[in-house]
């Protein structure tokens, strides 16, 4: 069983290129401007013009908040993203020789391959993940829903663990963040229910008779 890794890079940031510096020179300073009235003859102090470079108390409050995000805008931001993510494997943008690449594996190669996608947060490796799914078994058959699923454990101190999975007709999704060290009870024993399934195991493997299983870890 051939297993092949998956590396998506961030996307190369665009070049920064620095502004070119100004050198302004500094205003003379402004002498003291006496003021003498004639009836008291008190003489009052007028302040001098506060110098261009230096900044209020009130400009400062405002650079903070204008620095910080909100949540609000950051909800926004993602919902954009989740909203215009790709779906197929020929749309993607970033990374997209390796999407290729993956596209033409799933049209000409009906073997059953193990796939390990790595890869920093954010860089669309569970995007990549759903539309390498969508090409293999199309897009009606990954309608997912939500479960809590027991995982019998062989063998260990605790009988047994409950955890949530999402599941379609054609693939199975878990967190293994969620499997409390039991990870590889958990993998096996999908794979084996998989296989008890299997009406005819002799035969060559075909996308209408597999199952993926979609396994993710948060690191």
């Amino acid at each position: 069983m051939q297993t092949n890794i998956v590396v998506l890079p961030p996307p190369p940031a665009p070049p920064i290129t620095s502004p070119p510096k100004l050198s302004i020179p500094s205003p003379p300073p402004t002498p003291l401007i006496l003021q003498t009235s004639l009836q008291d003859e008190e003489i009052e102090a007028v302040p001098l013009p506060a110098s261009p470079t230096q900044t209020t108390e009130d400009e400062k409050d405002t650079t903070k908040e204008q620095d910080i995000t909100s949540p609000e805008q950051k909800d926004k931001r993602f919902k954009w993203a989740d909203k215009y993510r790709p779906n197929a494997l020929k749309d993607f943008l970033c990374n997209r020789n390796t999407a290729l690449e993956l596209k033409a594996l799933a049209e000409t190669d009906s073997s059953n391959r193990h796939y390990i996608f790595a890869g920093q947060p954010g860089v669309g490796k569970r995007t990549m993940i759903f539309a390498l799914l969508r090409e293999v078994f199309g897009h009606d058959k990954l309608q997912a829903r939500k479960k809590c699923k027991v995982f019998y454990l062989k063998g260990e101190a605790v009988p047994s663990i409950q955890v949530n999975v999402k599941e379609s007709k054609k693939h199975v999704e878990i967190n293994l963040s969620e499997t409390k060290g039991y990870e590889k009870h958990v993998i096996v024993e999908l794979i084996n229910e998989r296989k008890h399934k299997a009406s005819i195991r002799s035969a060559p493997c075909h996308p209408e008779d597999c199952k993926g299983i979609t396994s993710f870890c948060n690191l």
